[in-house]
């Protein structure tokens, strides 16, 4: 298994000449919490081995109190997004800060677009990103997160890029598929 997630988990299939495939399996209803994770695995091995007349492999059960929060993983923004903002970013803070005497081309766009609207553009995404990433804090500590990486992911992203809605696209449902 290479990835999981509430629609469903990836297999990496190796046939019998070597080569390797990925297999998407769905699940039957998409998965509401982390919680839901182990039952549906175990029924779905229990229907495999069933009709595939194979010895049980099922491990015992869990106490569910042990796995008290949701798992919310780090679904990451398209490239080109990632890119177009922090070039916006660069250039706005470029033509807003960079010390004088500055080279020609930034004296020529400065003719251009001015100091102070780079920089209110500047402020302004700034201030987006930390009420977007003030939403991934709350949002992840209302899920119970308690990855670490998790967080370090969100909230890194969130800070440079924004686009927290991402915690409530699926991997595999994002707008520009």
């Amino acid at each position: 298994m290479t990835d999981i997630d509430s629609d469903g988990f990836v297999l990496l299939a190796r046939e019998s000449d070597g080569t390797e495939n990925e297999v998407h399996i769905r699940f039957k209803n998409r998965l509401k919490s982390y919680e839901q994770v182990r039952p549906v695995l175990t029924e779905m091995a229990k229907e495999a081995e069933e009709a595939l007349s194979l010895p049980s492999t099922r491990p015992p059960p869990m106490p569910s109190e042990n796995f008290t929060n949701t798992h919310t993983p780090f679904n990451p923004p398209e490239s080109t997004n990632f890119l177009v903002v922090l070039t916006l970013i660069v250039f706005c803070a470029v033509l807003a800060y960079y010390p004088s005497p500055a080279p020609e081309v930034i004296k020529t766009l400065r003719s251009i677009f001015g100091q102070e609207f780079p920089r209110g553009i500047v402020l302004f995404l700034v201030g987006c990103h930390i009420i977007e990433t003030l939403i991934v804090i709350f949002v992840l500590a209302k899920r119970g997160e308690n990855d670490l990486m998790t967080w370090v992911l969100w909230i890194g992203t969130t800070m440079l890029v924004g686009q927290c809605w991402h915690l409530w696209i699926p991997k595999n449902k994002r707008f520009s598929e």
